[in-house]
């Protein structure tokens, strides 16, 4: 059917395309069942959730990776401070022949316990948001896997009344109890 503006209308639909009906009876537009179509979102939003757990535990890595290597760098500082210290003899920075290259690896080795530091913060941030990810993707899974359970029970109920009895031996549907 044509509208006012010569566009198609929602409601039409291939004249060969098979008529589905969804579990409550309705028809979505060009045939399919509403509720495969909610089906088809759920899944994507599934998958989005998904990725977005993934992609936090990928930075929760990154980060621990990092405070690792300027964990691992800062030692190695320590470690030739230490060598230039007994190189020199010299061991109070304050003293005016210190070495100027133990200041400078002093210096950047503070840096890096600092930035080490800053980093187990946004570490704790970061597993914390990963943890609401994880958790997030688990309720829609959930509500994915209820949904796909009574659309099963929903199913084998239609064939069941679908065979002409009625009466006693009829069963209802566990949501319409």
């Amino acid at each position: 059917m044509i509208g006012l503006r010569g566009k198609r209308k929602v409601s039409d639909r291939h004249p060969r395309a098979p008529n589905i009906i969804g579990p409550a009876g309705q028809v979505g537009k060009h045939g399919v069942a509403e509720g495969a179509e909610f089906m088809k979102s759920r899944e994507g939003l599934i998958r989005l959730k998904r990725f977005q757990a993934e992609e936090k535990g990928r930075q929760v890595a990154q980060i621990e990776t990092m405070i690792a290597e300027f964990e691992r760098m800062a030692k190695e500082l320590t470690d030739q401070i230490a060598v230039e210290q007994e190189r020199s003899g010299i061991h109070d920075n304050s003293h005016f022949a210190y070495s100027t290259y133990a200041k400078a690896a002093t210096q950047r080795r503070d840096n890096l316990i600092t930035s080490a530091s800053d980093l187990s913060e946004q570490l704790n941030a970061a597993q914390q948001e990963w943890a609401e990810a994880l958790e997030e993707l688990q309720k829609y899974e959930a509500i994915a896997e209820r949904d796909h359970e009574r659309r099963d029970d929903s199913a084998s109920d239609v064939a069941v009344q679908g065979d002409g009895k009625s009466g006693p031996g009829r069963t209802t549907p566990a949501h319409f109890r």
